[in-house]
């Protein structure tokens, strides 16, 4: 992956993305590590966050990252996704791009709706 930071570091921009081994990864998870007591579902393809979920007892505890790659191009996958987890981690631009708002205050309580308790770009934003 290839991006860059502008002046606003609250957003980055991907300008070029080489999926090679993760295109086709499907993790095998062995079974002492089924039962987590937290899941960091990390920046990945959202059918593998999925994946990886439907493997394992649910925690107390998910999070998950993402970014505009999956956001444009697995929107479903992702908001499929945000249902089963607690934590969301984006930047500003990736929560407005999954939002489909400009008002991180809206974003927030979209997201509340379908699943995340907790959007870190929102925590705590007056933004209106």
């Amino acid at each position: 992956m290839e991006g860059e930071y502008t002046h606003q570091l609250n957003e980055a921009h991907t300008l070029d993305t080489k999926l090679n081994v993760f295109e086709t990864f499907r993790p095998k998870i062995p079974e002492a590590y089924r039962s987590p007591d937290l899941l960091f579902l990390g920046n990945i393809d959202p059918e593998l966050q999925l994946d990886v979920l439907q493997k394992l007892s649910r925690p107390p505890l998910v999070a998950c990252d993402t970014m505009n790659f999956w956001i444009n191009g697995k929107r479903d996958a992702l908001w499929r996704v945000l249902e089963q987890v607690d934590i969301l981690i984006v930047n500003d631009g990736e929560a407005r791009a999954l939002g489909e708002d400009t008002n991180l205050v809206k974003v927030a309580q979209k997201y509340s709706r379908v699943g995340p308790s907790t959007s870190s770009s929102s925590v705590g934003s007056t933004e209106s």
